[in-house]
């Protein structure tokens, strides 16, 4: 497992965020749409800086419709525009992967539609710090709730679920997506199926290891739950092919400080990230791989990239 550091950044409240994704507070994302100058401007989307980067090659995907998620998506051409930005992205550099959340389980704090793509190598990230060889997986709960809603193959341990997809073929997105939209729902009735049935609810084979086991799923079923079960989705770029990953979440790390939330990085990846500062000569480093990154996202083909129909 590794440590990611990155530079300091003011932390948001668990009040803020609470408001936000309620829609108390004006929506952030709609806000920066005509206050900041992006990256790269689309038709229905933009390419932004990433105010609280994680890695120095980190960007977002803004739709301009104040919609929650991709499912809310009223035109094929903006499914193709999203798309076809990302299959550009991960081809020219393959270590980025392409990420979101959906539901404040999951970690997303503004419910606005929007797309991290960042470095999923740790050989790109220049400010992290080793802390063993073991597997760290953030959310406890993403392999029973698997396990709950039947994705298992056999005792091997599961923590997503991953399938190859065509990003030239709209077809083959829409197709890949929509499962999602099942999977959400089968994540969401196993989580209810859990908290409603603790006494009985089912655990994968090499979790019958002994009460203690039972004991901490039934204590983060009670205690850290509270928002209920969202979903972490990634696009990645291997061997030649693009892969989908999907996984439930439903544990926060702290109940009490939603300053610390996990998407894709720490669920795939095996990374922690902390944004409490790093040396002058790492934020030196760190300031001028974000800058050549961006000249290279502002040079890509974007208007040229298409899809099959």
């Amino acid at each position: 497992m590794y440590h990611v550091f990155a530079p300091a950044y003011a932390a948001r409240t668990s009040g803020f965020i609470k408001k936000s994704m309620s829609g108390k507070l004006k929506c952030g994302l709609c806000g920066k749409m005509g206050e900041e100058v992006p990256l790269v401007e689309l038709k229905y989307h933009r390419i932004m800086e990433a105010k609280y980067r994680s890695t120095p090659e980190h960007v977002m995907i803004v739709s301009k419709s104040h919609i929650q998620g991709l499912h809310e998506m009223g035109k094929m051409d903006e499914a193709v525009e999203l798309f076809s930005v990302i299959r550009t992205m991960l081809e020219r550099r393959p270590h980025l992967m392409a990420f979101s959340h959906y539901g404040i389980a999951a970690g997303q704090t503004i419910p606005h539609m929007h797309m991290h793509v960042m470095s999923s190598s740790i050989e790109n990230i220049t400010t992290k710090r080793k802390i063993s060889d073991s597997a760290y997986f953030v959310d406890p709960l993403s392999e029973s709730i698997l396990y709950n809603a039947d994705y298992t193959v056999g005792n091997r341990r599961r923590t997503w679920i991953e399938s190859k997809i065509d990003l030239s073929s709209y077809i083959n997105i829409m197709q890949a997506f929509g499962k999602i939209v099942v999977k959400q729902a089968a994540f969401l009735s196993a989580f209810e199926s859990m908290k409603n049935e603790i006494g009985s609810m089912l655990l994968p084979k090499h979790m019958h290891d002994g009460a203690a086991r039972r004991a901490q799923t039934i204590r983060l079923l009670g205690e850290r739950t509270m928002d209920g079960c969202g979903v972490v989705w990634n696009i990645i770029h291997r061997d030649g092919a693009f892969y989908l990953q999907i996984t439930p979440r439903a544990t926060r790390i702290d109940p009490s400080d939603y300053t610390i939330t996990s998407g894709a990085p720490e669920l795939f990846f095996n990374m922690r990230f902390f944004k409490t500062g790093i040396s002058g000569a790492e934020t030196e480093r760190w300031d001028k791989i974000t800058a050549d990154f961006h000249r290279e996202i502002k040079g890509l083909p974007f208007a040229s990239a298409k899809l099959m129909v």
